[in-house]
């Protein structure tokens, strides 16, 4: 896009040194500088563009060289910069909802949120799509999407195989008395397959297959635990051991389940235990005494 390069250009001769301080010195921009592209990162794209927009205005106030003034885009490239900027807004969004913690989403509101966003930038379907090169298992995602919704009867033999590991294997009765059959009335075999149903769809488990809700619909979990353990196992503790930040990262994951209450009746039980432990080693070895000394007496 020309008008990425138009500001990215801009950008990279505002970040120089001596604009630095003009930026810095202007009041009326409360002292804000500008924010440069990363290639390998796109949302900086998204934030190169916010920043470029808040300090626009205040061009004519810095006392900017020739050589900068050239660089600024005209007001109707402004124009196509904020139209720009509210498409990768709705990315932006997009990424953020995905990255939650407190909001439960599944491969089926994923789905979702992708084929909403080709169909209002149908250019994205080539990375979007279900059948996008990028997906590695297609009839996976497609099949977990299925359980996930209830519709595993809906599953294709291709589906199947490849969401086998969350399939129950029926267990063979070792019981040689078998129970007579209880005959069911019609409207308690109605009922009964009326609450059957219900229960799916409470808990969005097919019947057959084993829940899925916990399967991560992105990686940023796992690369969060590893940024954490990073900032944990820092240069000044190589030589923590590997236990000890297994269970720090296992507190922190799990940090909704215990609070100081909890470390405290820990400390108390463990207090406990340790002067009981004591007190019976105390014991054995007045017993071992007393014996030795009854053997010297003889």
């Amino acid at each position: 896009n020309p008008l990425i390069s138009k500001v990215d250009k801009l950008v990279s001769n505002l970040s120089t040194r001596e604009n630095t301080i003009k930026l810095r010195a202007c009041k009326e921009s409360n002292g804000l500088v500008a924010v440069t592209r990363k290639e390998t990162k796109w949302t900086s794209t998204y934030y190169m563009f916010k920043r470029f927009i808040k300090l626009y205005p205040y061009f004519n106030q810095m006392d900017l060289s020739s050589t900068t003034m050239m660089l600024i885009p005209t007001e109707e490239e402004i124009e196509q910069i904020k139209e720009v900027f509210l498409q990768l807004c709705d990315f932006q969004s997009a990424m953020n909802c995905l990255q939650l913690d407190h909001i439960d989403i599944d491969f089926v509101c994923v789905r979702r949120l992708f084929d909403e966003l080709i169909q209002k930038y149908p250019s994205t379907r080539q990375y979007l799509s279900s059948t996008a090169d990028i997906i590695h298992s297609p009839c996976f995602e497609s099949g977990l999407m299925k359980i996930q919704q209830g519709m595993a009867d809906d599953l294709t033999s291709f589906e199947k195989e490849a969401v086998s590991m969350f399939k129950i294997e029926e267990r063979p009765s070792h019981s040689s008395i078998t129970e007579p059959e209880v005959k069911k009335t019609f409207a308690e075999r109605v009922m009964e397959k009326c609450l059957e149903a219900k229960r799916r769809r409470a808990s969005k488990c097919s019947v057959g297959y084993r829940s899925a809700a916990h399967v991560f619909v992105t990686s940023y979990k796992v690369k969060r635990l590893f940024s954490r353990a990073k900032i944990i196992q820092e240069d000044r503790k190589c030589s923590m051991n590997p236990n000890v930040l297994e269970n720090f990262l296992y507190l922190k994951e799990n940090k909704d389940f215990w609070d100081g209450e909890t470390v405290e009746e820990a400390i108390r039980s463990v207090d406990t235990n340790f002067m009981e432990d004591g007190a019976e080693n105390d014991n054995v070895d007045d017993d071992e005494d007393r014996d030795s000394v009854e053997e010297d007496e003889n």
